[in-house]
């Protein structure tokens, strides 16, 4: 309901409630204040979108003013952000910053606006198809570690990922999974024990080394394009669930 609230964060009581209509991703390419909202808060000032623009504001001024982000402090980005979607801070008070737009990477920017650096491949991973670590889709959640890791959700079942990046860019790591409930839509080949399936993700499996990866997305609905039909999960008029696990 575009409004902020202030705890004190001994007793939680209420401080202030504000108006605070923040600007976020609507997931359709534009923006939308009821929408997913980039913020984040050093201690001292929240960092937050404007429109377009990236801003800074104290606590005091989210205490008092009327109108807090008439009061922000614009911090000029030299390189456009399309589509922000999360905002982190490390250490040193460099910026990160989630764009969901063509770019789909991580952007660090240093405290003056300046970029720095980019994080995962450009345009990011392809819907479906050959599975690329490199390249990130649909980020939703960012936090910047006490090494300088820069960890990135993603909100997605194809798959369900969490990556870690190294201080220069380089991917560190990232933890797949869980499956659905109970397992559902995940088996492995009846053939082949180096293959399996997960929620339309093709597994590859070492049986020896008891290690796998994600090698494909079989298989990822697009809204945009009127897809809707989630195998496994989409009930037709009968009642009935339909999903094929045909090895082969």
């Amino acid at each position: 309901d575009d409004r902020l609230w202030i705890l004190d964060a001994a007793t939680a009581a209420v401080i202030k409630q504000t108006k605070f209509a923040l600007t976020g991703s609507d997931g359709k390419g534009g923006h939308d204040s009821s929408a997913l909202c980039p913020f984040a808060f050093d201690g001292k000032q929240v960092y937050c979108f404007r429109g377009k623009e990236l801003v800074k504001l104290g606590l005091d001024a989210l205490k008092t003013a009327a109108n807090p982000l008439a009061e922000a402090v614009v911090i000029p980005l030299n390189v456009a952000v399309e589509q922000p979607g999360a905002i982190a801070l490390d250490s040193s008070g460099n910026i990160f910053i989630t764009d969901l737009g063509k770019d789909m990477q991580v952007k660090k920017f240093a405290p003056d606006g300046k970029l720095l650096g980019r994080i995962g491949k450009p345009g990011g991973r392809a819907r479906q198809g050959a599975f690329d670590p490199q390249g990130m889709r649909d980020m939703a959640g960012l936090a910047v570690d006490a090494a300088g890791n820069a960890w990135v959700a993603e909100y997605s079942h194809h798959p369900r990922r969490v990556s870690v990046w190294k201080p220069d860019g380089g991917l560190n790591r990232d933890f797949i999974g869980n499956t659905g409930y109970a397992g559902q839509g995940s088996f492995t080949h009846d053939s082949d024990p180096t293959k399996g399936v997960a929620e339309l993700n093709e597994i590859k499996l070492d049986p020896a080394t008891r290690t796998w990866g994600v090698e494909s997305v079989m298989y990822n609905p697009d809204p945009a394009k009127g897809d809707f039909v989630m195998p496994g999960s989409t009930a037709f008029g009968s009642g009935n669930v339909f999903f094929s696990s045909a090895s082969g």
